[in-house]
């Protein structure tokens, strides 16, 4: 009854930010699920929630065995070693975080060989953090240059972490700096077609990342409780 509850509430809550802000984009809520039994899931997809992430391959790979008969999305948000690329596409409805050509490569390389697409956002580092993973916002305009060949790889935006801070200006700022890339990114058609989606805001921020544009949430604890 509480992840129902919960989902509510978040819903209520993204519909007061988009009345509030103005927004006029549609908002898709992800539920983060890592370290959450399948069972949690699937009481949340008894409300129609559609969209999970997992930031582990090897513990999504086993709720994605246990629910492959499932109408489900799977969103990968955690970093992403090359080794692993082959346990994630193909599987994974959208990759939150490319950060290097490298991975894009690997990524590439391995879809070409499976004959399939992979849907992937560019993880951009908004707070140029020494310890976060991600594109620099310098080098995010050369890097999309070099992702347009990579044919198996479909970029559909940007995604980032934002700072951990109670500064609401600061969250603000973060979130506005991502969409402003993305609008210059789409102004200069640096890639074959335009980057749609805007992956960026949490528990504590999503009101605001809302009002800068997101189009994708994403939303754990306070829909699956604490994790232990």
């Amino acid at each position: 009854m509480a992840i129902a509850q919960n989902l509510k509430k978040i819903h209520d809550g993204i519909q007061t930010a988009i009345k509030n802000s103005g927004a006029t984009q549609e908002v898709k809520l992800i539920a983060v699920c890592k370290r959450k039994p399948v069972s949690d899931i699937l009481l949340a997809m008894d409300c129609n929630q559609k969209d999970f992430a997992e930031n582990y391959v090897q513990e999504w790979l086993l709720k994605y065995e246990t629910l492959k008969d499932k109408d489900i999305h799977w969103h990968y948000i955690g970093g992403l070693q090359r080794n692993k690329v082959k346990d994630v596409i193909g599987k994974a409805h959208l990759i939150h975080t490319l950060d290097s050509l490298k991975l894009a490569q690997a990524i590439d390389r391995l879809c070409m060989e499976k004959g399939i697409q992979q849907k992937c956002l560019i993880q951009v580092n908004v707070s140029e953090e020494t310890q976060k993973s991600g594109i620099l916002p310098a080098d995010l305009f050369d890097f999309i240059k070099e992702l347009k060949p990579l044919k198996a790889i479909e970029v559909k935006g940007l995604m980032m972490i934002g700072t951990h801070t109670q500064d609401e200006t600061l969250k603000e700022k973060e979130f506005c700096k991502l969409r402003d890339l993305q609008t210059s990114i789409n102004e200069q058609e640096l890639y074959r077609q335009p980057l749609t989606e805007l992956s960026m805001g949490m528990s504590d921020s999503y009101a605001a990342a809302i009002a800068a544009g997101a189009t994708m949430i994403r939303i754990g604890t306070e829909i699956f409780g604490e994790r232990t």
